[in-house]
């Protein structure tokens, strides 16, 4: 662009004509999913039916998986366009099903870019395996140019179908662009563009004033002079005298500003006094547009941003003042710095030094000159450059004029002049990439292509990664070998891509000689003229070898793919079965074709169907299946069919019809488990039909008759058991327990040997009476089990039914609060049901459970309860145990406290006891725990005299005697281990003085004289 806000950067960096127009983008921009595009669409898919399927494809949503046909010799191939737009392509990335969740998940991923065609003239991008354990993977290459890409996804050895969750094909819009600096610097680059001398008729030179001031900007700033010559060179003035002129008028001009700066008011700022100065002498005649040249500006008082900066910044060096220019996209303007302030001067303006100070004022500017200010805070959008930097944007403008008016040698030589002043200057690098390229280009389009390779390859050898001149290249050799096809001349065609081969290896020329054919026939083929495109293509068979050859076998393969699905779409099915036939003369073993082969038995049987009836369309199955015989899609499209003409007459309620055909179609339906699966589908759609309208005695004929047909199928068991639920669900409901029962019967002798009807309604029994138990019903349960009895015959606990409903009966009783009831509840069950474990069990739990409650409020209350509960279930050994344990529990808890008391508790509740021995040890107990509070407390001869109580009670009871020994021992041992051996030695008297016979006593008092008799 010029800093004139000219519209020019498209131009300059662009590509024009076949190759087209593109803006430049920013540096740092992304890649994007050009998949997702929405010119983006699918054209071709190797898939029988179209790119409907592939949606999961290109969704953004890793977690959709598309999964679909193809094996290793038939990859699944999809071809994408772009509106017929360019797109530049640099990479690919595939996510595949999670690790584990797909044995078919895709082991390869191949891009292919093609210019010419969605059928032909692919050239590989990227071929990669894939691995799910790395999944998302993505793959680079250097940008490409396409129309059409093409993803190739290959299964798993073996595999019938592929798995993807994602395909992302990277990269940006337009044909790929100048991306990269120039590997040379700007001097030695020159030397590189005297290459173009005979190309242009244009010397190349450069003057020995521009060299010495090159040379000396890259090593010092420019002074006032010095930056004034380098102004006037880039201005185009290369005559010494004619410059020496300009610089005596600079001199006249600064003595001028002197006396003007000096006779100004002295608070304003120099640098302002002086833009005003010049506004209103210099440059009185004010702003044109790409007046860019300060010899110009001089003479004429014109200007423009760039040429006053200069002129503003000579002036201001000679006056002492510290000026500098700002480069920003569009414009340049100065910068002056006042010791560590500086401020800008938009010099196109007289009221324009320091302008973000007044918005008004920014305001007037942006109006008058179509700029916008941008101010300091953005610095990303500014760089600062010192004089030679200015000078430089003087040969950048020109250079941008002379690519409009297309003198690209030129341009190049002021771009470059540009760059040996400002070595940073990237907009002069950008710009002569965009001329070299386009000068290519505008050099191939004008029917010499070997000058316009003669171009780009002098860019090439300047910027060798540059995307725009790789890509021209490639695009120069190929429009040159199109020309040559598009005359007739196929050798000279096949002799420029084979030279394009030496030049660019890599770069698919030798594929694209395929194209030499294939382009007249891709002509062909796009008008339908399908028997015209074979024989265009067929000389190449004859003429090419290796991969150009394959690539027309594979263009034919595709072609009758095509076409056939050309005859289908227009219904044609006869004529698309003799396309499959040619091609599969031709290529035998292609799985696509054979693929296809069955869509057609598919899609024609189908329309047969709905036009003619169902019996035309197995007719024609069967024909198929000869007429392609051996081809397994035809015979399972063909069996497909037939199961679902089947399934389609049952769905229609037309049982007997759907199987009729089915039986008659066995030569079609050849698979027995197939057959069996449609077979069973009908007839349990049959049966359930009648279920519905409540024919149960019809659809247990219709299941009777399955049996009959598939005696082991579990689906058909599994649903007579399903009917006889039903059937006795609505006989109970109907009739009760009788009709039920009758159900049962008509069941079990409709399907003999199949418990499970017999149990259904038992089943309903058990429904009917839970529902009651729900709705605490418990006597109408009670009575519905009395009368339905007779269903729990045979069944393996005949009496759960019964013990269930009692039990939750005397449950809801007690959590009424009601006691006597649920006891009279579980007397009842008892009566019914003599010695049954579970209602004894839990009227002993009722037992233990409302005796605690009443003991909490009156333990006397508790005790008259399990009396009279002992007394009611003399025989029941589960209350007994209740009462024992609570008499027990209580004895002991008393005698924690009040040990005499809890003695004669125990006395008087001593017939709740089932056994003499039970009464001892629950006394035993009370004596224990009282001695043992004395005996903790140390409080010996109190719990010896406990013990002496019990023995005199209970003489002969061992625990009693060993504890009452041990409390001794424990006693005398207190004096023994402070070696009071007379104290100890009392003890011992005093307890053989109680117990006699004790040999512990006796051994111990022994043991104490001794120890007391040692010194």
């Amino acid at each position: 662009m010029q800093y004139e806000f000219r519209r020019a950067a498209a131009l300059v960096l662009g590509l024009v004509g076949v190759v087209g127009a593109v803006e430049a983008r920013a540096a740092d921009d992304k890649p994007i999913n050009l998949l997702r595009l929405p010119a983006a669409e699918v054209v071709s898919t190797s898939l029988p039916g179209g790119a409907s399927l592939l949606k999961a494809l290109t969704d953004g949503d890793p977690q959709s998986v598309a999964e679909v046909e193809a094996s290793e010799a038939a990859p699944l191939e999809v071809v994408f366009s772009f509106g017929g737009a360019d797109v530049a392509p640099e990479g690919v990335r595939v996510t595949l099903p999670p690790a584990g969740a797909s044995k078919v998940a895709a082991a390869r991923v191949e891009v292919l870019v093609s210019t010419a065609s969605a059928h032909a003239g692919f050239r590989s991008a990227r071929s990669d395996p894939l691995d799910a354990a790395s999944s998302p993977k993505t793959f680079e290459f250097l940008p490409l140019q396409a129309r059409w890409i093409l993803v190739r996804l290959t299964p798993p050895a073996g595999a019938t179908k592929v798995a993807v969750a994602e395909v992302e094909v990277l990269g940006r819009e337009g044909p790929p662009e100048t991306r990269y600096a120039f590997a040379e610097s700007p001097a030695k680059a020159l030397d590189v563009l005297a290459r173009l001398e005979k190309t242009s008729a244009l010397k190349v030179s450069v003057s020995a004033e521009e060299k010495a001031i090159f040379a000396k900007a890259q090593t010092t700033r420019l002074d006032a002079r010095g930056f004034a010559e380098a102004a006037l060179l880039a201005s185009g003035l290369l005559d010494t005298t004619k410059r020496a002129a300009y610089h005596r008028r600079l001199d006249e001009l600064e003595q001028q500003a002197r006396a003007a700066l000096a006779k100004g008011e002295a608070r304003a700022s120099k640098g302002d006094r002086l833009l005003r100065w010049l506004h209103q002498g210099p440059m009185a005649k004010g702003y044109v547009a790409g007046q860019t040249d300060l010899h110009t500006v001089l003479d004429t008082g014109t200007f423009n941003c760039v040429s006053s900066a200069v002129l503003f910044n000579c002036l201001a060096l000679r006056l002492g003042i510290d000026a500098r220019a700002i480069e920003v996209p569009t414009h340049a303007f100065a910068i002056v710095y006042e010791g560590t302030l500086h401020r800008d001067v938009e010099t196109t303006t007289a009221e324009g030094y320091d302008p973000q100070r007044d918005p008004a004022v920014v305001a007037r500017f942006e109006k008058a000159t179509g700029f916008r200010y941008i101010q300091d805070i953005h610095r990303d959008q500014r760089r600062e450059v010192e004089e030679a930097g200015l000078a430089a944007i003087i040969y950048y403008n020109h250079g941008v004029t002379l690519t409009q008016e297309k003198r690209y040698h030129e341009a190049l030589l002021a771009y470059f002049r540009a760059m040996s002043l400002d070595a940073q200057f990237d907009s002069a690098v950008k710009g002569a990439l965009g001329v070299l390229a386009k000068w290519g280009v505008d050099l191939a389009e004008a029917g010499t292509p070997q000058a316009a390779l003669e171009v780009i390859e002098t860019g090439l050898a300047l910027a060798p990664q540059d995307a725009a001149l790789v890509n021209n290249r490639q695009w120069v050799w190929q429009r040159w070998s199109e020309r040559e096809i598009d005359a007739g001349r196929s050798e000279e065609a096949l002799a420029i891509l084979a030279r394009a081969a030496l030049a660019v290896p890599g770069g698919g020329f030798l594929e694209r000689q395929s194209w030499v054919f294939l382009k007249s026939a891709e002509k062909q083929a796009d008008a339908g003229e399908w028997e015209r495109a074979l024989a265009a293509a067929e000389p190449g068979l004859a003429k090419l070898t290796g991969t150009p050859r394959a690539e027309i076998v594979d263009w034919r393969t595709n072609l009758y793919l095509r076409w056939f699905q050309h005859e289908v779409r227009a219904q044609d099915f006869e004529a698309a079965a003799t396309v499959i036939e040619r091609g599969l003369s031709v290529v035998p073993e292609e799985p696509r074709l054979a693929r296809n082969a069955g869509y057609l038995a598919q899609e024609w049987a189908r329309a047969l169907a709905k036009n003619e009836g169902p019996d035309k369309a197995l007719d024609l199955l069967r024909a198929l299946r000869k007429r392609f015989a051996g081809n397994q899609e035809v015979d399972e499209a063909a069996a497909n069919h037939a199961r679902r003409a089947a399934t389609g007459l049952c769905d229609a309620g037309r049982f007997d019809d759907a199987l009729a055909l089915l039986a008659s179609a066995t030569d079609l339906v050849t698979d027995a488990q197939a057959r069996e699966q449609t077979g069973v589908y009908i007839f349990d759609h049959w049966a359930k039909a009648r279920m519905a309208a409540a024919a149960w005695a019809e659809a247990a004929d219709v299941y009777a008759r399955a049996r009959e047909r598939f005696p082991e199928n579990s689906l058909i068991k599994q649903n007579i058991a399903f009917l006889a639920q039903e059937w006795s669900k609505a006989a109970y409901k109907a009739g009760g327990a009788e009709e039920a029962a009758r159900a049962t019967e008509a069941l079990k002798q409709r399907f003999p040997g199949l418990e499970f009807a017999g149990k259904s309604s038992a089943n309903e029994l058990r429904r009917v009476v839970n529902e009651l138990v729900e709705a605490a019903k418990y006597e109408q349960a009670l009575k519905a089990l009395a009368e339905g009895h007779m269903l729990l015959e045979g069944e393996g606990d005949p009496e759960s039914l019964w013990v269930f409903v009692y039990d939750r009966w005397a449950k809801s009783e007690v959590q009424a609060g009601r006691f006597e009831q649920a006891v009279e509840v579980y007397a009842a069950g008892l009566t019914r049901l003599p010695k049954n474990r579970q209602l004894e069990n839990n009227l002993g739990f009722l037992a233990q459970e409302s005796s605690k409650t009443a003991a909490a409020a009156d333990p006397a209350r508790a005790i008259e309860l399990l009396r009279s509960l002992r007394a009611r279930f003399p025989d029941v050994d589960d209350v007994t145990q209740a009462a024992k344990r609570h008499v027990q529990r209580a004895v002991q808890e008393r005698g924690k406290e009040q040990p005499e008391a809890a003695l004669a508790d125990l006395a008087a509740w001593k017939d709740l006891l089932p056994q003499e021995s039970d009464v001892e040890e629950a006394s035993v107990g009370v004596y224990d725990r009282w001695a043992n509070r004395f005996s903790t407390a140390k409080q010996w001869q109190e719990a010896v005299d406990v013990y002496a109580q019990a023995l005199e009670r209970l003489p002969k009871n061992a625990r009693l005697q060993n504890n009452a020994v041990a409390t001794w021992y424990q006693w005398a041992k207190t004096f023994s281990d402070e070696k009071k051996w007379d104290e100890a030695i009392a003890i011992y008297d005093k307890g053989l003085a109680r117990m006699p016979d004790t040999g512990l006593f006796k051994q111990n008092r022994t043991w104490c004289e001794e120890q007391k008799k040692k010194p």
